[in-house]
């Protein structure tokens, strides 16, 4: 059972923030949400994809783009 909170939430989350992202980027976030942490190879596995190096790129590019996703290791592993 959702609440009227919770329809304010998505609308902000539409109008504020998914707005700035495109397509390829939104696919990514939702068919990756379901991991806890996220790496290259990682992402790959769930995407049913391989050559993380893209994958990595996306990441890479989210890190700068959204609060979504945020590096974990100094080496930009996680």
């Amino acid at each position: 059972m959702s609440s009227p909170t919770d329809g304010a939430a998505i609308d902000y989350v539409r109008s504020e923030v998914v707005t700035d992202l495109g397509p390829d980027e939104l696919t990514f976030l939702r068919r990756t949400a379901v991991l806890e942490v996220m790496s290259g190879p990682l992402c790959d596995a769930v995407l049913g994809t391989t050559g993380s190096a893209e994958t990595a790129e996306m990441l890479e590019s989210l890190t700068h783009t959204t609060f979504f996703v945020v590096p974990l290791d100094e080496g930009g592993r996680w």
